[in-house]
């Protein structure tokens, strides 16, 4: 958990005032905070951690207590991926878009006693 912490106060320190090619690694990092949350998730729970993204994926899609959160997960995911490997520019609207998933899966993972 301390890690997605981490992730999240790093991302905290771009800066949001105007567009630039950094922000990339914004979206990067408030993914890998969220990839941390399920983790813990998985190890409060189930005492397992996912090894591949695919895995971590599929799990949050079956289980019951965390389809929910399935979407937003998918999100981070999938700009995150743009942001490394097609070099996508994203707005500080859009990362503030990223940071809201980023606080709907925290808001679960406190509901489900996480955090």
């Amino acid at each position: 958990m301390r890690i997605a912490q981490d992730n999240e106060e790093f991302a905290d320190t771009f800066d949001l005032s105007h567009p630039h090619k950094h922000l990339r690694w914004a979206v990067t990092v408030i993914f890998y905070a969220a990839v941390h949350y399920v983790e813990a998730y998985f190890d409060l729970r189930y005492n397992r951690h996912h090894n591949s993204h695919k895995r971590r994926q599929r799990s949050i899609r079956n289980n019951g207590q965390l389809r929910r959160i399935y979407n937003l997960y998918r999100s981070l995911e999938d700009e995150s991926r743009n942001a490394r490997y097609d070099g996508k520019n994203f707005s500080p609207d859009d990362v503030e878009d990223l940071k809201g998933n980023l606080e709907n899966i925290k808001e679960e993972m406190r509901r489900l006693g996480v955090i």
